[in-house]
């Protein structure tokens, strides 16, 4: 039986909310792979591809140092690999986030508004389930 994907790519501009977020989550026993922007997030993905140790994509919708947003990245993601959970996280207006996800045809996982603990609680809730649920299926 191999081991489930417990690495979490976690794409976010903002040092202290990925730091927090990351620090958090970490002690829930996940690798957190932290990213500054989408392309770092490419980056550790591609790195990965034989692996396939990252098991999750949580990204902020819009980040600082890189073209591409959180929706063209999670677009990207499901594309190389159609199965990967995905959280976007984001501050905008919920018609802004639509639009976004409009424009590049993808819908993630879940859509959270940034900050407090209910980001945490869904990841951790969501990930943990799905990483017991493909540990039973594997028996």
């Amino acid at each position: 039986m191999s081991e489930m994907p417990n690495h979490v790519i976690l794409a976010e501009d903002d040092t202290a909310l990925r730091d927090t977020l990351g620090g958090r989550l970490e002690r829930d026993g996940l690798v957190i792979l932290p990213a500054k922007h989408a392309g770092e997030a490419m980056d550790l993905f591609e790195k990965d591809t034989e692996a396939g140790n990252v098991g999750a994509l949580v990204t902020d919708l819009q980040m600082n140092g890189h073209e591409w947003d959180g929706a063209r990245l999670i677009a990207e993601f499901q594309r190389r690999r159609p199965y990967i959970y995905t959280v976007l996280m984001s501050g905008r207006p919920p018609e802004d986030v639509r639009q976004a996800l409009d424009r590049w045809g993808v819908t993630p996982d879940h859509c959270v508004k940034k900050g407090g603990d209910s980001v945490l609680d869904l990841i951790r809730n969501d990930l943990q389930f799905d990483r017991a649920a493909r540990h039973k299926a594997s028996y």
